[in-house]
């Protein structure tokens, strides 16, 4: 952990910027079977929902 957490200190800005937009592109296109799981794995919430509240929080 200490040796990727000194990795990424080094990172400028843009670097991090790109890596964010990177994970949040990806669990965007993941946010339909994110979804599908937490409303399997727990038995609550709308499926709908959680595939908006994905959507969302990925983007913003």
């Amino acid at each position: 952990m200490k040796t990727a957490q000194n990795t990424y200190s080094k990172f400028s800005q843009e670097q991090v910027d790109r890596i964010f937009k990177a994970a949040a592109i990806a669990a965007n296109k993941m946010r339909i079977p994110l979804a599908k799981m937490a409303v399997e794995d727990t038995g609550m919430g709308v499926l709908e929902d959680k595939i908006i509240k994905n959507h969302f929080a990925s983007e913003y």
